[in-house]
């Protein structure tokens, strides 16, 4: 008929956005024999946890070294 309906209004209940909180929860240094020595090629692990409630998604760690340090 081309009216317009009468306006209403409305209360709607809405969840907070929980964020996540992304860290490095623990990390070691491991090598091929048991021992860190200098020029010896080494591994950094890692354990990165979500501590917070909200989903942690495309989480992205970045390293920087020393410029002597070589990464592969």
């Amino acid at each position: 008929m081309g009216l317009a309906p009468d306006p209403i209004a409305m209360n709607i209940q809405t969840k907070a956005f929980d964020n996540p909180i992304i860290e490095v929860a623990d990390y070691s240094f491991l090598s091929d024999n048991g021992n860190i020595n200098l020029g010896a090629p080494l591994q950094l692990k890692t354990l990165i946890q979500n501590k917070g409630q909200g989903i942690g998604e495309n989480i992205k760690l970045t390293f920087s070294y020393p410029d002597l340090v070589v990464a592969n």
